[in-house]
């Protein structure tokens, strides 16, 4: 909790701070500036100073959260998470109920049924106490549910955490992609202002300053969608963190995840969905003992206190005389069947749980042997552009505006070599969202949920 309060604190502290520098500083430099310069200059002054604003603004209402707090915030809000509690509340619950008692038997018997007084009676309490096994079995069984719910929670968890990771990855690949967008739109800007002022001058013609204008406004459009996407999955994080207030990723550009990749059996040991699987062998090997227990003879202790008026050994005895007694029984299963077949019914039971672990184990090893090969393909290609393509795309770009300024090369070849420098760095970028997106995938399938 205390985690999750502090960015909530400093967010609050922020928000008061940039109030008051907005008052203080900004605004009135801002008017100093525009009353200095002319309105008539600057006519788009007062959407700028709105901007501001709303930038202040927007900003004192965001809570900024790293991965790690976007997690934790996760877990402590999510109804799936609560619901999982509630399931081991449940079963720790039920426990309770593991010794339970038949309902003791309470009879009165009034009348004539000793002698020809109409008026005796007898008072007789009955117990039925399953055999002592029984309860010894059903603890046994409870506290495993309680386990295997413990571990479904853990299961929830474990697949939560996996979509935190998943959209907060993708936000960090929008993020960068914003920013990858923007320095395009900046060197199509001067794209677009050379091949006007050519065009002006004579030295250019008019489809140049056309293309150059359409392929900046088509940068714009792509920055417009991917605003867009970065609203949704903002929205989306938000829900699963069960927040009501609006939330802004902290480590906004992605960088490489490192793995230690481990390619034993071992490594799917901690997986949540084998452990679920392995628990409910025990729970169905603890149920097929309750129902051998069940059919031990049941044990039945009886007290009596009755009344026999009359003439008994040549005295008489009225009803003020109690007499009394205790009474023992055995019940035993004389009719088997019913009991063996319940017996035969868990055993199968417990076989059907040992095959589905044996099924869950051979698809969740072939997911992570296919998640490791997915790893390795898409690091190979993330070094690729990592150590060569962007190094080139970089050489590429700088030539390449010297020689169309100079006049060396048309438009149509620099706008083509912007575009093969556009989409090496928006390969990079995807492949090192590939990469992370890998890394997520393993460490669900390990149980790292951190």
């Amino acid at each position: 909790g205390a985690e999750v309060q502090r960015p909530l604190a400093t967010v609050v502290i922020g928000g008061l701070l940039s109030a008051t520098l907005l008052t203080l500083l900004v605004l009135p430099v801002l008017y100093i500036w525009i009353e200095k310069i002319g309105r008539s200059k600057i006519k788009f002054a007062p959407a700028v100073v709105l901007l501001l604003i709303m930038s202040f603004t927007a900003n004192a209402q965001t809570t900024k959260l790293s991965l790690e707090q976007a997690v934790n915030t996760a877990i402590q809000n999510n109804l799936q998470i609560k619901g999982a509690q509630l399931g081991v509340n449940l079963q720790q619950q039920l426990k309770r109920s593991t010794f339970e008692m038949p309902k003791t038997d309470v009879s009165l018997l009034y009348g004539q049924f000793n002698s020809l007084v109409k008026n005796d009676n007898n008072i007789t309490i009955s117990q039925t106490i399953p055999f002592p096994t029984v309860f010894s079995a059903n603890a046994a069984m409870a506290d495993e549910k309680i386990k295997a719910s413990q571990i479904q929670l853990n299961v929830t968890k474990n697949g939560l955490v996996f979509r935190v990771k998943t959209i907060y990855t993708n936000l960090q690949y929008l993020y960068s992609k914003e920013r990858l967008l923007i320095e395009q739109d900046s060197i199509n800007t001067g794209f677009v202002k050379s091949a006007t002022l050519k065009y002006k001058t004579g030295e250019g013609n008019l489809l140049e300053k056309v293309t150059a204008e359409t392929q900046l406004k088509e940068i714009q459009s792509l920055l417009a969608q991917n605003q867009s996407d970065i609203e949704i999955y903002n929205s989306e994080l938000q829900t699963l963190l069960g927040v009501t207030k609006g939330i802004e990723i902290a480590d906004k550009y992605i960088k490489e995840n490192l793995l230690i990749l481990l390619t034993d059996t071992n490594a799917l040991n901690e997986n949540p969905n084998l452990e679920y699987l392995r628990q409910q062998v025990n729970v169905t090997a603890k149920q097929q003992r309750v129902e051998l227990a069940k059919a031990l003879p049941d044990i039945t202790l009886g007290y009596f206190n009755q009344s026999l008026t009359g003439i008994h050994n040549n005295v008489f005895y009225g009803r003020n005389k109690r007499f009394q007694g205790f009474q023992v029984g055995v019940a035993l299963p004389i009719f088997y069947r019913s009991y063996s077949a319940k017996g035969k019914a868990a055993l199968i039971g417990k076989e059907i749980a040992e095959n589905d672990l044996y099924l869950q184990q051979q698809s969740i090893g072939g997911q992570y042997q296919q998640a490791i090969k997915e790893y390795q393909k898409n690091n190979a290609r993330y070094a690729y552009f990592h150590s060569s393509a962007m190094t080139n795309a970089i050489l590429i770009l700088k030539n390449s505006g010297i020689a169309y300024r100079n006049g060396e090369i048309g438009y149509s070849e620099y706008l083509m070599n912007l575009k093969q420098v556009n989409t090496i760095k928006e390969n990079h970028l995807m492949a090192l969202l590939q990469v992370n997106q890998s890394v997520n995938q393993i460490e669900f399938l390990i149980g790292n949920s951190k």
